[in-house]
């Protein structure tokens, strides 16, 4: 049931010309969509999408027999996208409550087995076209002397509640993770260019008055047994670091060191807690 001019109808809103919407008047056997707190709908003719205005909301209720809410059959190769909300140049006003929120609460008697995934996103490309599964940008545009406290490009958590159980071990792909990175390709695959898990990136124009870290760790609560837990289902790693050409002659690699030894090939630069300098000396062979 809607309103109109003033009128209260009921009908059927179809998809028609894309994400077009028409209203089908003379077709009143469909589902009752209601629009709440003051919203109006117009529309010109059959083939002009109706605009609409003011608060709107839709609730769902009962058993759903099928998708809440299906764009399968669209095309949106010609640049558009099936749900949009602002752009870049004109943002949507965000509130502490965001954009989109969904809460997903699993009993012991509706899921034994298996793992329940809230959000899965597929990108596939067949040409030469990249593909890029997901993107998000976190941006200050504050111009006041303080702006915010906290700027993340996103952010993951992993919890285990008061009194309850969690019983994963860290073997294969059962554990307790925040993240889980992973790339992968067959055997038959061609890849003619570089690979990594993950990429770390810093390109600041300047530099932070609270320092600048390519990677930050903490710890609160139990003492982690180490930073890095390294394991391998293959043949190990043919490196444990390693320095491109481009890092020649720059920091943190720094000049040969001595030991009891002898003196070493080079080192690498370590800051100690007390602020003292330190160097772990490198040598190019075992002898």
């Amino acid at each position: 049931m809607g309103q109109l001019m003033g009128q209260v109808i009921s009908g059927r809103l179809r998809v028609k010309y894309g994400l077009d919407f028409t209203i089908a008047e003379a077709k009143c056997d469909g589902p009752e969509i209601k629009f709440k707190n003051g919203t109006t709908l117009g529309c010109a003719d059959a083939d002009t999408a109706p605009e609409m205005a003011g608060n709107m909301t839709f609730a769902f209720s009962g058993t759903a027999a099928g998708h809440l809410i299906n764009a399968s059959s669209i095309d949106v190769s010609g640049g558009y996208n099936v749900l949009k909300a602002g752009s870049y140049s004109s943002p949507m006003q965000l509130g502490a409550s965001g954009i989109l929120m969904v809460l997903e609460g699993v009993t012991p008697a509706a899921i034994t087995t298996g793992v329940s995934t809230i959000t899965w996103v597929l990108g596939r490309t067949e040409g030469k076209g990249g593909i890029i599964a997901e993107s998000a940008l976190a941006e200050a545009n504050c111009l006041t002397s303080t702006g915010p406290t906290v700027l993340e490009g996103s952010q993951f958590m992993a919890s285990v509640g008061a009194n309850a159980y969690f019983s994963g071990s860290l073997s294969g792909v059962d554990g307790m993770f925040a993240q889980w990175l992973k790339i992968y390709c067959a055997a038959s695959s061609h890849i003619t260019g570089g690979a990594a898990v993950q990429w770390l990136d810093a390109q600041m124009g300047m530099s932070p008055s609270g320092g600048l870290y390519m990677l930050r760790c903490t710890s609160g609560g139990a003492t982690p047994d180490s930073i890095i837990l390294i394991e391998s289902n293959a043949s190990g790693y043919t490196q444990f670091i390693k320095f491109n050409s481009d890092m020649n002659g720059k920091s943190p690699i720094a000049a040969a060191v001595d030991t009891d030894g002898g003196n070493s090939d080079w080192s690498i630069k370590v800051l100690g807690p007390t602020g003292t300098q330190g160097y772990i000396p490198v040598f190019n062979s075992l002898a």
